[in-house]
């Protein structure tokens, strides 16, 4: 910012009262103009400040401040503070008029919080949330902070935190910027498991500040909301840096091509984005996907020699792409072609003998239908973490796969009673893919349908190895087929 020269507005002060302040800031080339009131009411200093935009004489925000008269300066620092805040947030077109706090920032805090919100922005969620918890540390009277950081946890799964934060926040809800509100109950959403009051809630804000990140919000919640079409439309409209900067926007376009049919298109787009990202492996897998169902399967051996010789790589690993590229093989009718890529998927995660590969490994095995060899995998990794829902789930799937169907019946008892917060339908997910393996192919499609109402994502639902069993299954079929 630049500030007009003190000299010429104190000549042109000798004329605001006949003009007023906006026409003189015009006169004098100013975009925005700052003006108030102070007050002496006993022994205490109060100020008004306004900002406005010129020429439209817009007011853009309101600042307030006051204290002991006998000491002033803190009381003109604090003034100083929130206009500057206020200023900065206008001039930089961080949020649109509608969008300015209750109550101005000071430019300290507004300053870390554009960080940690870029951060988020960028997805980088762990670098954003040490930048906007001491934002409100700095003022308090600015909540917006934490209702960002209350998103950014729920992104990192941290729920009970993320949980904590939507309370303090919500306890304060009268400090809240609109856009506070609205990641406030977005936030909110997501704790609840309400798949569609998330994705209404990121269309409001989509249409309420048109930006790159709500639009790609609306697409990715409408994708794990089984809509892809709707997350088409939406994914289609982003435009400029977040398409060079965020592979996930490309390849979140490329699903949504994939799962509406637009199989050329889904081709189209992987290629566009393995050009821009040649480290992001998962667009290999995108592209394997989209030749299987353009029958070009000829095609493919080259993208998974390249994937299997990468040495460096950014997103999914090697073996998850030759897994997903294996299960995508089986759910079309390949199992030939599903089996040899799922070995090499095998041999990638056993070459690497590493714990976080273990049960990537014991998935993989799930969908060769070697149970037993999954669960010498499970049964060590459950005795270490008993709680973990996923690993509980994998364990009960690969009994039933391996026919120990009472250990499949003491998995599923398990998963049953259980009564924890933030499963959003997890449990009753890994309860119906057992079920699927052990024939009760009905009783399995209710409780996957429960888990969607419950929150659980459709994203990856169509060729899932654990529901393999109720393929082609018309009730199944009809379960998980789009919405929107």
């Amino acid at each position: 910012m630049r500030a007009v020269s003190e000299p010429a507005v104190t000549q042109a002060m000798l004329e605001v009262e006949s003009k007023g302040v906006v026409d003189m800031a015009e006169d004098l080339g100013a975009g925005t103009a700052v003006t108030g009131v102070f007050n002496l009411d006993g022994t205490v200093l109060e100020f008004r400040a306004e900002v406005f935009s010129v020429p439209s004489g817009e007011l853009i925000g309101a600042v307030e401040a006051s204290g002991p008269a006998a000491l002033p300066l803190p009381v003109i620092l604090e003034l100083q503070q929130r206009t500057l805040g206020t200023l900065v947030r206008d001039v930089l077109g961080q949020e649109r008029s509608e969008a300015l706090s209750y109550r101005a920032p000071t430019l300290s805090a507004l300053e870390v919080f554009l960080q940690g919100r870029s951060a988020f922005n960028a997805t980088e969620f762990s670098r954003a949330i040490p930048l906007l918890n001491p934002a409100f540390d700095l003022d308090t009277t600015f909540v917006d902070p934490l209702a960002v950081a209350a998103s950014a946890n729920i992104n990192l799964r941290r729920y009970a935190i993320a949980d904590s934060l939507v309370s303090v926040v919500g306890s304060r809800r009268e400090l809240l910027s609109p856009m506070g509100i609205d990641y406030l109950e977005w936030a909110t959403a997501l704790l609840s498991g309400e798949t569609e009051s998330q994705l209404q809630r990121v269309r409001d804000l989509a249409t309420t500040y048109g930006t790159n990140t709500w639009t790609y919000l609306v697409g990715n919640t409408a994708l794990h909301a089984g809509r892809p079409n709707e997350a088409r439309q939406a994914l289609e409209q982003l435009t400029g840096s977040i398409l060079e900067a965020w592979y996930f926007a490309t390849s979140r376009l490329s699903r949504a091509n994939h799962l509406t049919g637009r199989h050329q298109e889904a081709l189209d787009v992987t290629r566009r984005g393995r050009e821009a990202f040649p480290r992001v492996l998962v667009f290999h897998e995108l592209e394997v996907r989209a030749l299987i169902a353009l029958d070009r399967l000829d095609e493919a051996e080259p993208i998974l020699e390249d994937v299997e010789a990468a040495r460096d790589w950014q997103g999914p690993s090697a073996g998850s792409v030759l897994f997903d590229v294996a299960t995508e093989l089986a759910r079309a009718g390949r199992p030939q072609e599903a089996r040899s890529v799922g070995e090499r998927a095998v041999t990638w995660y056993l070459a690497r003998d590493r714990p976080a590969e273990s049960v990537a490994t014991a998935q993989a095995y799930v969908l060769l239908g070697r149970g037993d060899e999954a669960l010498a995998i499970l049964g060590p990794l459950v005795e270490g973490t008993p709680d973990s829902v996923g690993l509980r789930g994998m364990q009960g799937v690969a009994m039933a796969l391996a026919g120990d169907i009472a250990g499949a019946e003491r998995a599923l008892d398990w998963l049953r009673t259980l009564d924890r917060p933030y499963l959003f339908g997890s449990a009753t997910y890994w309860s119906a893919a057992t079920l699927a393996h052990m024939g009760q192919d009905l009783e399995s499609v209710r409780l996957l349908s429960r888990a969607f109402a419950d929150g659980h994502s459709r994203l990856n639902i169509r060729a899932d190895a654990n529901l393999s069993p109720l393929w082609g299954l018309e009730e199944f079929e009809r379960a998980i087929a789009p919405s929107g």
